[in-house]
């Protein structure tokens, strides 16, 4: 049941949706209970990955994913120069240990691409620091 309050203020804002909702989000409709159970959570997952026998392998797989990033980190450690080592993290080899074995981009291709995306990231963190930088100064100065 909808309660509608009356006022006579022109300028306030009033919400008729469903209590905690996100604006502009719609709630899904079902046309059956099976359909809904399969369509939300950890049901749509299951679902979508079939038999425990699949969902072990996506896991052994998974595992074995992990593995051959963490072989191939360990690698791109004992190969980056001392050079490297000062101005490219640890995050940088492990995101070309992942282009390396997720991609198959080679050693040369991948350490390339992660240290392009450090500067891009080291980029914008100095443009909204010298943005903030550069609105302070503005405002301590008007």
């Amino acid at each position: 049941m909808k309660y509608v309050f009356i006022r006579n203020h022109n300028d306030e804002l009033m919400h008729y949706g469903t209590h905690g909702m996100k604006w502009g989000h719609r709630k899904v409709q079902y046309t059956s209970s099976t359909a809904s159970k399969s369509a939300t959570g950890t049901n749509k997952i299951k679902s979508m990955l079939g038999s425990n026998k699949t969902q072990k392998t996506y896991k052994t797989a998974k595992k074995e994913n992990k593995q051959k990033i963490k072989e191939t980190y360990k690698n791109l450690n004992k190969q980056a120069s001392t050079k490297d080592k000062i101005i490219y993290n640890n995050a940088t080899r492990k995101k070309a240990a992942k282009y390396i074995v997720n991609n198959n981009m080679t050693v040369k291709e991948a350490t390339a691409k992660s240290k392009k995306d450090a500067w891009r990231n080291t980029a914008v963190i100095m443009g909204a620091y010298g943005g903030l930088s550069v609105a302070a100064l503005y405002k301590m100065n008007h």
